[in-house]
């Protein structure tokens, strides 16, 4: 697997490394002089630990920065783990298990994509809600 290097203000690819073993990006970053790595300020990287071990001692100066990206997909996947978890302790056919299984999704919502103006008939619901009611109702549970 291979390694972009990309200067985040312009989007400009710098370079390919075609191998993102640790010790193979040591040997690439090390035919720069240690006075021009001193001079990176900041590293923006995934979660990958070597690119962070690498980042640590090849650029002493630099501030590491994990994207976006990665932060977001790893705190989904821990909401629908814990999700998951707290359905399983629960019976099948009660309201909260129902709730959980189907609106999954409004937990994951952004706050301007939830609706706390128009209500609307929902399978779960007897009466008419809104999306921000039913997030209420969900951080609520036990």
């Amino acid at each position: 697997m291979s390694v972009n290097l990309v200067d985040v203000s312009t989007g400009k690819i710098i370079d390919l490394v075609s191998d993102r073993r640790k010790f193979n990006l040591k040997e690439y970053f090390s035919s720069y002089p240690l006075k021009v790595r001193e001079k990176v300020r900041y590293i923006t990287t995934d979660i990958y630990a070597p690119y962070i071990d690498i980042a640590r001692e090849m650029f002493p100066n630099a501030k590491i920065v994990l994207d976006k990206f990665h932060i977001v997909q790893l705190m989904t996947r821990n909401m629908n783990i814990k999700r998951v978890n707290i359905m399983k302790t629960m019976k099948t056919n009660t309201h909260n298990y129902r709730v959980l299984k189907r609106y999954w999704r409004i937990i994951l919502a952004k706050e301007w994509e939830l609706n706390s103006v128009e209500f609307y008939s929902y399978r779960c619901y007897k009466n008419l809600t809104n999306s921000s009611e039913i997030l209420r109702e969900i951080l609520s549970f036990n």
